[in-house]
């Protein structure tokens, strides 16, 4: 393989390895929680979940509208860096949970309008 390399004066690392490491780094560990008033008390448990940077808000939405039961249009989506931060808005559905600066240990906290 390095005399190819060699031979054709080019990397050939496969495309797929390239992106699994990409996907693999783009992954945080976040806690979701629900903090809505009509929420059942089993969704104000905290869930761990493994969801990547490069998801938009709008798609979390749909993901918390499965887990919480709570229209997309109605969600407050916000998150805080540790349990006693103070909760920042995510209120733009087009932005990744990245352009927020989402990171390991987060929590994100799902209200109703």
């Amino acid at each position: 393989m390095a005399e190819l390399q060699d031979k054709l004066g080019m990397s050939l690392t496969t495309s797929a390895s390239s992106s699994h490491t990409t996907l693999a780094a783009d992954m945080v560990n976040v806690t979701m929680r629900s903090v809505a008033p009509s929420a059942a008390p089993s969704a104000a448990e905290p869930t761990p979940k493994r969801i990547p940077t490069s998801l938009s808000v709008g798609k979390l939405k749909l993901m918390c509208k499965r887990m919480y039961g709570i229209e997309p249009a109605k969600q407050a989506i916000s998150f805080r860096r540790d349990r006693h931060g103070i909760p920042e808005a995510m209120d733009r559905d087009h932005m990744t949970l990245g352009q927020y600066g989402i990171e390991d240990g987060h929590e994100v906290l799902v209200n109703e309008l």
